[in-house]
């Protein structure tokens, strides 16, 4: 029906549907000539007040795809609440590394039942490499908890009063440190590094001025690490303790471990007469690079070059060898700051027949010769690239803070602002005829081949304290016990670290530790309410998996012991 409104000229279409009456407008207009009416919607119409309301605004409408995409995307959400994602695949692997090298074992019967929060806590710290603050979240984000079924809390709290009770367990320290040295096979690399604290641990660190020449409380660490790379024990001195210290209190330990059958392998930091003297003094067997800058030490050098020497092979790589005895003896004139007599390293032929004596093998290797002298030439060029551009005050001081050791090369002097320099002829031909060149120092009950197992071994402490100081380069306590707890957390983070690049070394994969763990991290686990499946993996991490020899499963692995319980028993068989 149409009526007109009261008040104004339109007309209205007044409808009703289900009780409720709407009101529309209708309006014409000629279109092509033709009479067009349209109708418009005003509303809601209401009979008692004789009004329209105002009609409600409606959003542009979606398409019917949309709207059919949207209720599935609902359904998906839907289905996916309360479930979990956790990085799988990296915890995995370090599950396997520990379980294989008896980690596991060796913690639980030195801790009994801590050995399960170390463990946890250690793999967070391998994986984040980070402080103890962030071990929590690394929990939350990683299956560590879920696999060992570990109810601990690792917020920063409780893990400073976790590593306290740790670091005062010294037995069970020291009893975890004897079983991992008794599975060791006849070599402990050995070597120290300082450290900077933010106090004094209890009087335990030292004022000494670090490489960085800033003077801080430095504390020293004391690292053992077995032939394949991986730590076997660690001590914390004073800063300023002498490094043949720290190695004599370790052999005492080592031997109270009752294992008398040990090779130390040394850098060539520990090569001087009287440290040799110690070492024999001591009945220990020892390897140690030879500092090349002693006069008898480039005496033999120079020897060698003139001889006709052995070739030797070791590992598939041939070497020209010469292998000579040498003497260590009282020095008459030189002394020690201590007022004591400094002894000295000779040639056999200047040392009265009783003399310690001391091997000597003096090896080339060709490979290691072109090496070098690609090195040299290499970084030479680059330096005198440097000091070309060198505009400043103090010219000269700019030279020696941009070549450091390297100065050698280079005469120079200062003109003006800029630098004048030539290279040194003869310091690059010193340089290329020592090149290929390295002499190691033994006791003389080492042989060839055992040297050169321990020269390889030498390097991997090195690793070892870089992967140390990448982690952490500060102790972030003021509590020597906490901050011991902390550091054998760390310690067996860095265990399994160095388990993981020995397993990669042996399989010939070029690969670093961290990036497998990272590429590992892309394996997750996805569960709710204990039931968890583990998710589809790329190529590169099931190539990864045949590495490590490691199963792939379609659920995770769950564990309430972090070894077999048949392993403990048998370790007290």
């Amino acid at each position: 029906m149409a009526r007109k409104r009261s008040g104004d000229d339109l007309k209205l279409d007044i409808r009703e549907k289900n009780g409720r009456f709407y009101a529309y407008r209708s309006t014409s207009e000629m279109v092509g000539g033709k009479k067009v009416t349209k109708t418009e919607y005003l509303g809601p119409y209401d009979p008692k007040t004789d009004k329209v309301k105002e009609k409600r605004v409606r959003g542009k409408q979606r398409p019917k795809e949309d709207i059919t995409a949207s209720k599935e995307e609902m359904d998906v959400k839907s289905l996916l609440k309360g479930i979990s994602f956790k990085q799988y695949g990296n915890v995995d692997l370090l599950d396997t590394i520990q379980r294989r090298s008896r980690l596991g074992r060796d913690l639980t019967l030195s801790f009994g039942s801590s050995a399960k929060p170390i463990l946890c806590a250690a793999m967070a710290v391998a994986l984040n490499g980070s402080t103890f603050m962030n071990i929590e979240d690394t929990m939350e984000r990683t299956f560590i908890r879920e696999m060992y079924r570990s109810k601990a809390v690792y917020d920063s709290p409780s893990m400073s009063e976790f590593a306290h009770r740790i670091g005062s367990c010294n037995d069970n320290i020291d009893s975890f440190f004897e079983y991992r040295v008794g599975a060791s096979e006849g070599m402990l690399a050995w070597d120290t590094t300082t450290k900077g604290t933010y106090s004094l641990l209890d009087g335990l660190a030292e004022w000494a001025r670090s490489k960085d020449d800033e003077r801080i409380p430095m504390v020293k660490k004391a690292l053992a690490t077995d032939a394949r790379g991986v730590p076997a024990l660690f001590e914390i001195h004073p800063g300023t303790m002498s490094d043949m210290a720290t190695m004599k209190q370790m052999v005492d330990r080592i031997r109270r471990y009752g294992r008398h059958d040990l090779m130390l392998v040394m850098d060539r930091g520990f090569g001087s007469g009287a440290n040799i003297h110690l070492l024999n003094a001591e009945n220990v067997s020892f390897v140690m690079p030879a500092n090349t800058n002693m006069k008898t030490i480039k005496a033999i050098m120079s020897e060698f070059q003139k001889r006709k020497n052995d070739r030797r092979v070791f590992d598939s790589h041939a070497y020209d060898v010469w292998e000579t005895e040498l003497a260590v003896v009282i020095s008459d004139d030189r002394f020690n700051a201590d007022g004591e007599q400094v002894y000295a390293i000779v040639a056999a032929g200047d040392a009265p027949p009783e003399a310690e004596r001391v091997r000597a093998y003096v090896c080339y290797d060709s490979k290691k010769y072109s090496d070098e002298v690609q090195r040299v030439r290499v970084m030479v060029d680059e330096l005198a690239e440097k000091l070309e551009r060198i505009d400043a005050k103090d010219p000269m001081r700019e030279f020696m803070r941009i070549t450091g050791k390297a100065k050698r090369y280079f005469d120079a002097e200062a003109d003006g602002r800029r630098l004048k320099f030539t290279v040194k002829n003869n310091a690059m031909s010193f340089a290329e005829n020592r090149a290929g060149l390295f002499v190691m120092l033994s006791s003389t009950d080492v042989d060839w081949e055992r040297m050169m197992s321990a020269y390889d071994a030498r390097r991997l402490v090195e690793q070892n304290f870089d992967y140390d100081k990448a982690d952490d380069r500060r102790f972030r306590t003021g509590d020597s016990v906490t901050m011991l707890g902390r550091e054998f957390i760390r310690f067996v983070a860095l265990i399994m670290k160095c388990e993981t690049a020995a397993f990669l070394r042996d399989a010939n994969v070029n690969n670093s530790v961290n990036g497998v763990l990272d590429t590992l991290s892309t394996v997750p686990a996805a569960g709710r309410d204990g039931d968890w499946t583990v998710m589809r993996m790329t190529k590169r991490c099931r190539d990864l998996y045949e590495v490590f020899n490691m199963e792939r499963r379609s659920a995770p692995q769950f564990y309430d012991d972090v070894c077999d319980p048949m392993e403990v028993v048998e370790a007290f068989d």
